[in-house]
Parts: C-alpha cells; structure tokens; sequence
C-alpha cells in the first residue's frame, strides 16, 4: 500500500546522503558546550490562562511551540494546542496581545484564543498540525508547520514504540487577513522524474518569498541525520530540488541533533536572523542559539554557545522536560523576542537588546 504522502527514493536520499558526508568534513563554525542566557523572563501562558472561543472545549491540556508576528502594535501567537492526550491530536490557534503590555508581563488572562488550523486532509489525521512558524507578506499569512501522518500500513492505528512511528511531513498553509485557510500542501524533494519524501521532516524557515519560487531553511531527516539545510522551494509544486538543498549547520559531537528554531528575521539587505537548536547527549534539554544567514541560507554569523536554555521549575518540568523550543522570534522597537514553547506545555516570551543578541555572534570569514 502506498500513499502519496510515502514516496521514497533510494537515490535521492543517497544524494543527500552524499552532501551530508562531504558537508562535515568541512571546517565548522566555532562552537562551545556551553551556555550564556542573554533572555530575560517576561511572560508565561499556561493552557489554563487561555479561553477557546470557537470550540466546545474552552481549556486545553498544553499549549506551546508559537509562531509569533508583530503587526500594529499587535504580538499575534500562533500556538500549538493540544486538548487532550488519550490520542492527542494538535491544532494551531490564535491569540492578539498588546505587545507593550507583554513587555510589562501584564497580560489580562483568560486571554481569547480562537483555533484557526485543525487536521482535515488524510495526511494530517495522525498527530494533527504541530509547531507553526508564520510570516506576514502581501496580505498572506505563509504558515509552515508540521503535519504528522499514519504511515500507509498503519492508517488510523495507534504506533508502537520502536517498532512503527509517525511520518513527520513538512506542510505549508496560506492564510488571508481574516484566517481563512485558502491553501494547503506538503514538501517533496526531487530529482529530475523522481520523488523523495522522508519521513521526518521539519523546522523550517522562509527567507525570501517569492511567487514563483522561495528560498528557506529546512531540515529534513536523511538516514538518521537531522542538521540544518537551505534550499529553493518550488511555490507550484511545493518541491526542493536535491540540486538546490545543502547542508549549512552541523550538529557537533555534544549534540544528538541540531535544528533551526524560529522563523527568520530580516535585519539588512541581506542578512537574517534566525534561531536553531542543540539536543544534548548529555541531558536531553534543548538550548537556542541565533545565526544570520543571507537570503540564499548561507550561514555568515552564529552565536559560539547557546543563548537561552531551560531554567527552574517553570521551564525544565512539563511534558516533555527540559525544552525551550522555537518557534516565534520578532523584532519590536531595539528589543529581540523570542515567543517559544516550555517543555511542550506552556508558552514562554523572552526578551532580549537586539543589539545584546547581535553581540554575541561571531562572523565567519567569507570563502
């Protein structure tokens, strides 16, 4: 049985295969197991501070993983949601807060939240839409977020560990002003007449949109190998092309997996900040970074530690311990925001100088 969300190529995935081998044999960028929290704590929304307003059930089990765009004044969260963990499944919601007002870590609670996405195509049935990253351009809200369906064999069964999992799908949703989905599909990678489509795929970024074709950063899971990718999107298809894609972040010897986190923030002409993720083998706690890159996924800056980790009970303990995980980073005046997820259970907002953030980077030498 297939379905076209499971299209496989040996090739395409040895092609990559390929690009990841040579990759890191490269110099890497520097890099310490280390930790220098710049962050400051302003705000946490626990699932029992919200009110779901367009749903029969008004208060969910866990509410993380944002997006996050600032508009008039306005911090627009797109959290993920989660209503209950018999067979969860995630949908993604809305919530406008008075960014001043998160600055201030005052926020009037129940704060109204309205579901905007939930699954509805087959290949969103398993796990539902998980951990949006959103930009606003033209009149567009460009919502990337992971779609986890069934494998084909396993439709609408529960999966076993170690035996049979998810597949982990990267999706895209065009939304207008009024969040009306008018659009949506999923990525694969191709190679002249062939299809790839791995079954993880995730943690991606827009850099430059375009009508015909985009440029993003990507992860995609090739042979056990989760590290950062840039790549072209095809805006028709809604396929990379292997020529296209290449590694640019590696994970180092600390670090099960690396990811980027957030969705990119255009700084200059031609230079993005963006932040990515460390898994450590050593504990498991997911820590942040930043890096810019310019609007092609070329990496020109990175932070040599990380720059926000999990700390105190608030933020190591929940249902997933030790995670602060993307996925909204915005711009507000001279502050940095990062809006991101705790321990896949509660909603944190960090704030940092932006020129605090900028300060700890370290340029790479052009090649």
């Amino acid at each position: 049985m297939t379905k076209p969300w499971h299209v496989k190529s040996k090739e395409i995935e040895e092609e990559l295969y390929k690009k990841i081998t040579e990759y890191a044999k490269k110099k890497k960028p520097p890099r310490k197991n280390e930790t220098k929290d710049i962050f400051n704590r302003v705000l946490y929304i626990a699932p029992e501070d919200i009110e779901t307003v367009n749903w029969v059930r008004k208060t969910p089990v866990s509410i993380f993983n944002p997006g996050a765009v600032i508009k008039n004044k306005k911090l627009l969260i797109f959290p993920r949601i989660i209503y209950g963990y018999y067979y969860y499944s995630s949908c993604i919601g809305l919530m406008e807060l008075d960014v001043e007002k998160v600055l201030e870590g005052e926020v009037e609670k129940p704060i109204p939240t309205k579901i905007i996405m939930y699954p509805e195509e087959p290949w969103e049935m398993a796990l539902g839409c998980e951990d949006p990253r959103v930009e606003l351009q033209n009149n567009t809200y460009y919502i990337l977020y992971t779609a986890v369906a069934h494998p084909p064999d396993r439709l609408w069964k529960r999966p076993i560990v170690g035996v049979y999992g998810y597949i982990g799908l990267q999706a895209l949703a065009l939304m207008d002003l009024d969040y009306n989905v008018k659009f949506r599909g999923y990525f694969k990678i191709k190679m002249k007449d062939k299809i790839h489509i791995p079954d993880g795929w995730r943690d991606s970024a827009f850099l430059k949109i375009g009508s015909k074709e985009s440029t993003l950063l990507t992860r995609p899971s090739i042979k056990g190998f989760d590290v950062c990718w840039k790549g072209i999107l095809d805006m028709e298809e809604l396929t990379l092309d292997v020529e296209s894609l290449e590694p640019n972040l590696f994970n180092e010897e600390w670090e099960a997996k690396i990811g980027w986190s957030t969705n990119a923030v255009k700084i200059s002409k031609n230079e993005y900040l963006v932040g990515w993720h460390g898994v450590s083998n050593d504990d498991g706690f997911y820590r942040e970074g930043l890096a810019v890159v310019d609007e092609e996924g070329k990496l020109l800056a990175i932070t040599p530690h990380y720059v926000l980790e999990p700390r105190g009970l608030n933020e190591i303990y929940g249902d997933r311990p030790g995670v602060i995980f993307g996925n909204g980073l915005v711009v507000y005046k001279d502050l940095l925001i990062w809006v991101g997820g705790v321990s896949d259970h509660v909603i944190g907002v960090f704030v940092t100088e932006k020129d605090k953030a900028l300060e700890n980077l370290v340029w790479l030498k052009k090649s």
